[in-house]
């Protein structure tokens, strides 16, 4: 699962945001940002599936959730996407991001300002 978010959600979400939310004005074509869209729903479901009667991708609490919530995290929290890409339409990667962000260390860790 490490693998998963280091070879595609990282990635494509990364591209989503780009095209998303910072390359907006760059590029007037409709492509990227459906393009990314699309890939990043696919790899959203992809997580629900794995997330459907587990409490974390592998099982407990590992360096993939640490690596890839933060990720999912970003497509509203940073992207402002949660209109284009609703959690909701991921009931398990959303009750799994509720679970990562009420962990005592990322309450201290959100917090830090460099």
């Amino acid at each position: 699962w490490l693998f998963f978010q280091h070879g595609g959600v990282g990635p494509m979400f990364g591209q989503f945001g780009h095209f998303f939310k910072y390359a907006k004005d760059k590029c007037d074509h409709p492509y990227p940002v459906q393009r990314y869209t699309t890939e990043a729903k696919r790899l959203l479901a992809v997580l629900d599936v794995q997330l459907t009667g587990r409490d974390y991708l592998a099982d407990e609490f590992s360096i993939a959730d640490i690596a890839t919530f933060p990720w999912v995290r970003t497509m509203d929290s940073g992207y402002g996407a949660e209109d284009v890409v609703p959690m909701a339409d991921y009931p398990h990667v959303k009750a799994w991001l509720e679970r990562c962000t009420a962990r005592p260390s990322f309450q201290v860790g959100k917090d830090v300002t460099s």
